[in-house]
Formats: structure tokens, C-alpha cells, sequence
């Protein structure tokens, strides 16, 4: 019987013995990851899904925590009007107006009802 390495439940050594290196330049799996959807199939998947994953993410803005409300609201405005760009050169052009409004879930077929809305305005300035 081979003495054990330390460590090891029985049988690992053993196999640890027939493990073989990889030939340099040599693929250890050369069909790659095998795929079982295409990229194009699984995008077809997401959009058809779209629509539901929307409505829950501004179910989401009503949210009892701030945290969750803020990401939600800001996931639907990137979506709505794009993710804001860094802009090096905007400092001190301009002022910043941002609408928040908070909403409470409709009941069944309701509307959403309003709970708050806030308005805060920021202008950019330069940092040293």
C-alpha cells in the first residue's frame, strides 16, 4: 500500500498520481465550452421578457428602502435617456434639475398614486 499524503481522504492520492501536465501550446479542452444557445437565442430570450423585468423594476421605485428605490430609478432612466457621460469640461455651465417622484403600488388594475415629489437643482462647479 502507498503511504499517504497528509491531508488527503483516501483514494485522492492516488488519483492526484495519474493527473498528467497539459503539452505547452496544447489545449486541455479543445472544443472549448460546449454552447448550448447561441448568443443571438439567448438575447430573443431576454427581449421576450422585457417588458415584465421593466414593470418589476419600477415597481421597485416605490420601494421602502432607498436604496433599492434608487437603483430601480436610476436603471429607468438610463434606460430612458441614456447613462450620463463624463464631461470634464461642464463644470460651471449649467445647473442640474432632477424630478423625483415616489409612487405607491396600484391595487390590481389602479394606477400607481403618488405619494411624494421632490425637485432638487444642482449647479457644477469646479474641484480642485
Amino acid at each position: 500500500m502507498q503511504p499517504q499524503a497528509p491531508g488527503l481522504r483516501d483514494g485522492s492520492a492516488r488519483r492526484l498520481a495519474n493527473l498528467k501536465p497539459f503539452q505547452k501550446g496544447v489545449s486541455g479542452n479543445p472544443g472549448g465550452v460546449p454552447k448550448s444557445k447561441t448568443k443571438k437565442e439567448i438575447r430573443q430570450l431576454a427581449r421576450e421578457h422585457s417588458e415584465d423585468a421593466f414593470k418589476r423594476i419600477v415597481k421597485l421605485m416605490g420601494s421602502d428602502d432607498e436604496r433599492v428605490a434608487f437603483m430601480a430609478a436610476k436603471e429607468v432612466l438610463d434606460r430612458a435617456w441614456g447613462k450620463p457621460k463624463d464631461d470634464p469640461d461642464a463644470a460651471g455651465k449649467g445647473t442640474v434639475t432632477v424630478n423625483i417622484v415616489r409612487f405607491a403600488d396600484g391595487a390590481g388594475s389602479q394606477p400607481p398614486k403618488q405619494l411624494e415629489a421632490k425637485t432638487i437643482s444642482a449647479t457644477a462647479v469646479d474641484v480642485p
